[in-house]
């Protein structure tokens, strides 16, 4: 999924509808993530926590594009980079600018 860094409405308080104040958040430009993060759908990443944990979603560069990818560590500095298609692959220590702690899906 290429994303697209969006400002929106900062907010004092976390709720369901809304992302975390202070953190970055990005829209999503294709449906390479669907149906977790389908096309238009908003998302914050956390950009201090770039610790790969097993099934975790994270913003990633790739191919000089940003993109979301679930990230599986392997041995040494092996990462497996899948989507939900089941597309994978395996990078050498691909550049992680964060992890997804938040998003929100739009209805057609």
């Amino acid at each position: 999924m290429i994303a697209e860094k969006t400002p929106i409405i900062s907010q004092n308080t976390f709720h369901a509808d809304c992302p975390p104040a202070g953190y970055p958040t990005y829209q999503a430009q294709d449906g390479s993530m669907s149906p977790v993060l389908p096309a238009g759908s908003l998302f914050a990443v956390d950009p201090a926590d770039q610790s790969i944990r097993k099934g975790k979603l994270y913003l990633i560069e790739m191919g000089g594009r940003v993109q979301v990818r679930k990230l599986e560590s392997q041995f040494g500095d092996l990462v497996k980079v899948c989507t939900f298609s089941g597309a994978e692959q395996l990078m050498r220590s691909p550049k992680v600018i964060g992890r997804v702690i938040w998003w929100s899906v739009f209805c057609d």
